[in-house]
């Protein structure tokens, strides 16, 4: 901790000097964006799954269909 030994001019101008909001704002746009692609690709994951296995002329069946289906929620809510 360099605070701690630095005079308080010192610590202020390190403070104030810096690059400011600008790159925690870009990164945080960043973040938004990979989150509405991430609920995005969810939402058509769940809706893949749900066609495959969905009913008894779906192109998914047995014991393994339906395992696969019954996980389905859990990784999408994830």
């Amino acid at each position: 901790m360099e605070f701690l030994m630095l005079p308080p001019e010192v610590n202020s101008a390190r403070i104030l000097g810096g690059p400011g909001p600008g790159p925690l704002l870009v990164a945080a746009t960043a973040w938004a964006e990979l989150s509405e692609d991430l609920a995005a690709s969810a939402n058509a994951v769940s809706s893949v799954i749900s066609g495959l296995a969905g009913g008894s002329g779906s192109a998914w069946q047995g014991a393994a269909a339906a395992a696969m289906a019954s996980r389905r929620p859990p990784m999408s809510r994830w």
